[in-house]
């Protein structure tokens, strides 16, 4: 799930491509021997390409990487789940956007419907129903059906920073706090 494509910086500026691809997390010593093997006695690399649930930038540390990955994968997180996190952080920075995660500082509610695509209305119910969302108040069952759930994802998304992921592959759908 976690791997980096890393490349000679100094083969690259030579026009020669020299590197491998990395599956991240690895143990720091056989992270070493592989940055060892594509510089050789060159001293820089770069990251060319890269398969993660986030971006990054192409002279990220790759120990600093690894150790998050590591940290991560701790929490047993389902693949899905864990990029659902990713895709819904406004941080802008992986490195907060993982720390929010190891902290625990979210809500993650899968909302998938085998025979259906869910829409936003249905999410911000769902949210009220499980009483992830309290600014509505309690409202009486006779006038549930009254409400316009769409302006209630609005506030959700806008206020509270609720959004919606879904990964077409699975078909699987996600309601995000983070």
């Amino acid at each position: 799930m976690f791997k980096v494509y890393i490349s000679n910086l100094a083969a690259y500026t030579r026009g020669i491509l020299k590197g491998e691809w990395l599956t991240l997390p690895m143990s720091e010593e056989q992270l070493q021997t592989a940055i060892k093997r594509v510089l050789g006695t060159d001293e820089e690399y770069l990251i060319s390409d890269y398969e993660l649930p986030f971006e990054i930038s192409e002279y990220e540390n790759l120990k600093e990487l690894n150790n998050k990955i590591v940290e991560l994968q701790e929490l047993e997180f389902d693949p899905e789940e864990l990029s659902a996190l990713f895709k819904s952080s406004t941080c802008g920075d992986w490195k907060e956007t993982a720390q929010i995660i190891l902290d625990g500082d979210f809500t993650i509610l899968e909302v998938t419907d085998k025979t259906r695509l869910i829409d936003e209305s249905d999410i911000a119910y769902k949210l009220y129903e499980e009483d992830y969302i309290s600014f509505l108040g309690v409202i009486p069952e006779n006038l549930i059906d009254y409400i316009d759930w769409d302006q209630v994802w609005r506030e959700c998304n806008i206020t509270y920073g609720w959004n919606e992921v879904f990964f077409a592959d699975s078909g699987r759908q996600f309601a995000v706090n983070i």
